[in-house]
Protein backbone atom coordinates (compact mmCIF):
# COMPACT_ATOMS: atom_id res chain seq x y z
CA UNK A 1 0.00 0.00 0.00
CA UNK A 2 1.42 3.11 -0.84
CA UNK A 3 2.25 5.67 1.58
CA UNK A 4 -0.70 8.59 1.65
CA UNK A 5 0.85 10.98 4.20
CA UNK A 6 4.24 12.54 4.96
CA UNK A 7 5.14 13.29 8.76
CA UNK A 8 7.53 15.75 9.49
CA UNK A 9 8.62 16.62 12.90
CA UNK A 10 10.73 19.41 14.97
CA UNK A 11 11.90 18.31 18.13
CA UNK A 12 13.59 20.13 20.43
CA UNK A 13 15.05 19.42 23.71
CA UNK A 14 16.17 21.94 26.59
CA UNK A 15 17.49 21.81 30.20
CA UNK A 16 16.59 24.63 32.90
CA UNK A 17 18.44 24.72 36.29
CA UNK A 18 16.11 25.60 39.02
CA UNK A 19 17.20 26.47 42.62
CA UNK A 20 20.74 27.96 42.16
CA UNK A 21 22.25 28.37 45.42
CA UNK A 22 24.68 30.66 46.85
CA UNK A 23 27.13 29.03 45.83
CA UNK A 24 26.30 29.07 42.05
CA UNK A 25 25.19 24.90 42.22
CA UNK A 26 22.34 24.17 41.23
CA UNK A 27 19.61 22.17 43.42
CA UNK A 28 17.29 21.08 40.60
CA UNK A 29 16.97 21.03 36.94
CA UNK A 30 13.70 21.31 34.40
CA UNK A 31 13.55 19.01 31.03
CA UNK A 32 11.28 21.10 28.08
CA UNK A 33 10.17 18.73 24.93
CA UNK A 34 8.59 20.37 22.62
CA UNK A 35 7.97 18.98 19.07
CA UNK A 36 6.18 20.38 16.14
CA UNK A 37 4.72 17.82 13.69
CA UNK A 38 3.18 18.13 10.31
CA UNK A 39 1.23 15.56 8.11
CA UNK A 40 1.49 16.24 4.52
CA UNK A 41 -0.56 15.03 1.81
CA UNK A 42 2.01 12.36 -0.31
CA UNK A 43 -0.06 13.10 -3.44
CA UNK A 44 -0.48 17.28 -3.70
CA UNK A 45 1.91 18.31 -1.37
CA UNK A 46 -0.28 20.05 0.64
CA UNK A 47 -0.20 20.18 4.57
CA UNK A 48 -3.11 18.28 5.64
CA UNK A 49 -2.61 18.69 9.99
CA UNK A 50 -0.47 20.53 11.69
CA UNK A 51 -0.29 20.78 15.61
CA UNK A 52 2.72 20.81 18.19
CA UNK A 53 3.24 18.73 21.42
CA UNK A 54 5.03 19.95 24.87
CA UNK A 55 5.93 18.34 28.07
CA UNK A 56 8.41 19.15 31.00
CA UNK A 57 9.85 16.79 33.87
CA UNK A 58 12.42 17.47 36.83
CA UNK A 59 15.20 15.98 38.49
CA UNK A 60 17.64 16.52 41.97
CA UNK A 61 20.56 17.68 41.19
CA UNK A 62 22.78 15.68 43.29
CA UNK A 63 26.57 15.38 44.43
CA UNK A 64 27.11 12.11 42.18
CA UNK A 65 28.02 13.34 38.53
CA UNK A 66 26.74 10.12 37.28
CA UNK A 67 23.71 10.09 39.47
CA UNK A 68 22.41 13.24 38.00
CA UNK A 69 23.87 12.19 34.81
CA UNK A 70 21.31 9.35 35.16
CA UNK A 71 18.20 11.06 36.78
CA UNK A 72 18.56 13.95 33.94
CA UNK A 73 18.74 11.24 31.11
CA UNK A 74 15.51 9.31 32.62
CA UNK A 75 13.40 12.92 33.05
CA UNK A 76 14.48 13.46 29.49
CA UNK A 77 13.05 10.30 28.85
CA UNK A 78 10.00 10.95 30.63
CA UNK A 79 9.04 13.96 29.09
CA UNK A 80 9.90 12.60 25.46
CA UNK A 81 7.32 9.12 26.23
CA UNK A 82 4.46 11.94 27.08
CA UNK A 83 5.17 13.88 23.72
CA UNK A 84 5.53 10.74 22.04
CA UNK A 85 2.10 9.35 23.40
CA UNK A 86 0.37 12.59 22.39
CA UNK A 87 1.17 13.02 19.49
CA UNK A 88 0.16 9.21 18.73
CA UNK A 89 -3.44 9.97 20.23
CA UNK A 90 -3.51 13.57 18.34
CA UNK A 91 -2.16 11.46 15.04
CA UNK A 92 -4.69 8.29 15.36
CA UNK A 93 -7.83 11.19 15.71
CA UNK A 94 -6.74 12.80 12.82
CA UNK A 95 -7.03 9.38 10.64
CA UNK A 96 -10.08 8.42 12.53
CA UNK A 97 -11.52 11.63 11.35
CA UNK A 98 -10.49 11.17 7.84
CA UNK A 99 -12.32 7.58 7.66
CA UNK A 100 -15.12 9.64 8.95
CA UNK A 101 -15.18 11.52 6.30
CA UNK A 102 -14.40 9.32 3.80
CA UNK A 103 -17.53 6.71 4.71
CA UNK A 104 -19.76 9.81 4.87
CA UNK A 105 -19.92 11.46 1.66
Amino acid sequence: MPARWRLDTNLTVTRADLGIQRNATTTGSEVFVSVVFTLTDVKSGKQVYSSTSRANSDYDRLVDAYATQVAGDDAQDRALHQVADEMSLRLALFVRQQRVKASNP
